[in-house]
């Protein structure tokens, strides 16, 4: 499963969109399924006349997101937490 949400990005003064919530359950992996998610989810962006499809993970998930197309780099990803 994963989901894509759309938002406006003033880098590419345009629509984009955020690829999150990537999970393929342990039976299903390394059969090509993060593959195939993946290529529906930059489709979909397309189909819809997105700029791009963006994600933010951690370090050690970046291969694995460089090998399914995200591979243009564009600076570091940081959150500030809204706790009461």
């Amino acid at each position: 499963m994963c989901s894509v949400s759309p938002c406006f990005s003033t880098f590419a003064c345009g629509e984009i969109g955020v690829f999150d919530d990537f999970y393929v359950e342990p039976p299903f992996r390394r059969q090509g399924v993060a593959r195939l998610l993946s290529r529906a989810a930059q489709d979909w962006c397309r189909e819809r006349g997105m700029a791009s499809l963006t994600v933010g993970c951690s370090a050690g998930d970046v291969g694995m997101y460089r090998a399914l197309g995200f591979g243009l780099e564009l600076g570091a990803m940081l959150a500030c937490p809204l706790e009461g």
